[in-house]
């Protein structure tokens, strides 16, 4: 059976040495007594507080053609993801009624597609009237911006009415992305409400595509408690990957700790 790349990264333990190197940052950038304050706050917060979550779909050509097989007929990684957010967005919703829910459309520069709304069916309608196209760069830089420019999280010591998570869908198995500034980028990271995950949808890798490359960039960019899914032209994998995030990012536990297997009980 193929491995894909996140399971390549969590056997090698790859997240093991992320967190190392967070330990690591933070001992170096912070007293004591600002981690005694942050570490009471963060105990202090609710953890099922609503989600803001901020959809950013690939809508590079490359998602319109990697086709996927689908009860016997064919499938655009496109046309799945739109079926498979409106799945997520309703699960969502029916968890948490005060869930929220934004789009940003990524070409060769984002753009924000969507306000904030607790409506499915808004969220289905937009992602409906999107179209591909061919674009052959993204720079990374632009979203990060948009997303400074329409997020307004609350200051780090209050106690939180909502938490702010990005889910971003890259479906680009050539184009690497690129993010030439970092400083929008860090600022947002540094908020302890805001969560970043990744979905990457893409070609097996080969020495004639940067998949690799690509997957390698989007693991620079994760925090300790996102998750980095990756699916390679299965339908059942990506839906299962896309399940995967339905769980509040404050609940769950990190991404190399979790086990999906189902164990029968004996002592029953």
């Amino acid at each position: 059976m193929y491995e894909t790349l996140t399971q390549k990264r969590e056997r090698s333990r790859r997240c093991s040495k992320r967190r190392t190197m967070a330990a690591d940052y933070k001992e170096q950038t912070e007293n004591p007594q600002d981690t005694k304050k942050r570490i009471t706050c963060m105990n202090q917060w609710p953890e099922n507080c609503p989600e803001k979550i901020v959809l950013c779909m690939d809508l590079s050509n490359e998602m319109n053609t990697t086709f996927f097989k689908s009860k016997g007929s064919s499938m655009t990684a496109l046309q799945l993801a739109k079926k498979m957010i409106d799945i997520f967005v309703n699960s969502k919703h029916i968890m948490n009624p005060l869930h929220r829910f934004a789009v940003i459309a990524m070409y060769d520069q984002a753009n924000w597609m969507c306000d904030f709304t607790s409506n499915p069916e808004t969220i289905n309608s937009v992602l409906h009237h999107t179209k591909p196209d061919d674009v052959h760069e993204f720079d990374m830089t632009s979203l990060f911006q948009i997303l400074d420019e329409n997020l307004n999280i609350e200051g780090e010591n209050a106690a939180p009415c909502y938490v702010v998570r990005i889910i971003l869908i890259y479906g680009r198995s050539i184009c690497k992305p690129h993010l030439s500034n970092q400083e929008v980028f860090q600022k947002l990271l540094r908020n302890h409400r805001f969560f970043l995950d990744f979905l990457y949808i893409h070609d097996i890798p080969t020495e004639e595509n940067n998949c690799q490359l690509i997957y390698e960039t989007l693991c620079n960019l994760v925090k300790s408690n996102s998750y980095l899914l990756d699916v390679t032209k299965n339908t059942v994998f990506l839906f299962d990957n896309m399940a995967k995030l339905l769980a509040h990012p404050m609940q769950r536990c990190l991404q190399d700790e979790t086990n999906y297997n189902l164990h029968r009980n004996l002592s029953m």
